[in-house]
């Protein structure tokens, strides 16, 4: 999968559509990503405002990745819905 892809994954396209070449990818992707956000960075799912959405929003801006805290906040709140057991982690 190709960084675009990912990048559309994680923050939206300009259109709004996340589409991937592969339909699976985009669950896959967005389960990595909110995995690596609750075991690297400590992120809570439940939590209502979590210090971790900072601290990803600064890690990605150190790869010249600029991406708004809000924007992290409801990409992984909606990434969590598709995490369905602790296996998944």
């Amino acid at each position: 999968m190709e960084a675009a892809s990912v990048r559309r994954v994680l923050i939206g396209a300009n259109d709004g559509s996340n589409e991937l070449p592969n339909p699976g990818d985009y669950e896959t992707v967005t389960k990595m990503v909110v995995s690596i956000a609750i075991k690297h960075y400590k992120y809570d799912p439940v939590a209502l405002r979590s210090p971790a959405t900072q601290k990803i929003t600064d890690d990605l801006l150190q790869n010249n990745i600029t991406v708004d805290v809000d924007t992290v906040r409801r990409r992984l709140k909606e990434a969590a819905v598709l995490l369905r057991s602790p296996a998944d982690l």
